[in-house]
């Protein structure tokens, strides 16, 4: 009844006896409901009133009402008015304040909600844009990947030299499963760790270069390299996508712990971002590092 385009025709003699009479057993969570209800009377011009019926025991009283109603509540147990109506104007300006108070925090509900909408939008911003390049670019993307290649390497090798000390079997490991290269200790005996970067990334690279040949089209070569990117993209977008809305749901949970959630939320999903472009890079290097490209057979 309270949607808009909503118009009750008044019956022969009805405007004559006070028109439409709209009864309301309730309020509800926002004024602009129930004055939409009063709006049912009296439409076009015609006759027509409204009444409200509340209770002390309506579902917006017990959830937010204040010390006030509970002391009225308590004073009619003591009279023993039972079901008795109670005709108080304290208690419809009560009324009124539980309702201010009810749109005032869902109003913060919405604020947050769009505040909490606006870091995925950024993030999504910035993905569709990178996807817009990797797809509208009409030359090659090697310095794109190459520079995703840099930036896994380099992720990874910090990662294994722990206090100074390289954990090369790990390193060897990650070579092998991720670079498509064979490596031993005496390649990088008397290396610091920036030297061992550089030797990666350039066998990496020469790999890499390895593998196009194999393609004299540069078309194919484009289209391969783009497919392998956007689908890299595109799974590690998803994934963090259910990430974030598993934060959505857990972050109320840290404002007992007396932290902001909507900073939690804002600082939470930043590791999730850096994490999911980590994981981009890492996925696109071993990928197309590992990609066994065989050359057409021409009829």
């Amino acid at each position: 009844m309270a949607g808009r385009g909503t118009d009750i025709k008044l019956g022969k003699g009805v405007a004559s006896i006070g028109g439409l009479f709209v009864i309301g057993t309730e309020k509800h969570d926002a004024t602009r409901i129930d004055n939409q209800l009063r709006g049912r009377s009296g439409r076009q011009g015609d006759p027509g009133s409204t009444k409200f019926f509340l209770s002390l025991e309506d579902d917006i009283v017990k959830r937010y009402g204040s010390e006030q109603i509970d002391k009225v509540r308590q004073k009619l147990i003591k009279k023993r008015r039972g079901n008795l109506p109670i005709r108080k104007r304290s208690i419809a300006r009560l009324m009124n304040e539980i309702q201010k108070k009810v749109e005032g925090n869902n109003y913060d509900e919405r604020r947050d909600t769009l505040r909490y909408d606006d870091v995925l939008r950024l993030e999504r911003n910035v993905v569709y844009q990178q996807r817009g390049i990797i797809l509208n670019e009409k030359g090659n993307i090697d310095d794109y990947i190459v520079t995703m290649i840099a930036h896994t390497i380099n992720k990874k090798v910090n990662e294994f030299y722990r206090k100074k000390r390289l954990d090369f079997l790990s390193l060897q490991r990650f070579c092998s499963n991720s670079l498509s290269i064979d490596l031993s200790r005496e390649e990088i005996k008397g290396m610091n760790k920036n030297k061992v970067k550089t030797l990666l990334l350039n066998r990496a690279v020469k790999h890499l270069l390895i593998n196009e040949k194999h393609l004299n089209n540069k078309t194919q070569l484009l289209e391969f390299e783009r497919v392998i990117v956007l689908k890299a993209i595109d799974e590690c977008w998803e994934d963090n996508i259910n990430q974030m809305d598993q934060l959505r749901f857990s972050i109320s949970l840290r404002g007992y712990a007396q932290h902001n959630p909507l900073i939690e939320y804002q600082n939470t999903a930043h590791l999730l971002y850096q994490e999911m472009i980590s994981n981009i890079e890492s996925k696109v290097t071993k990928d197309l590092l590992n990609a066994e490209i065989v050359e057409g057979v021409k009829n």
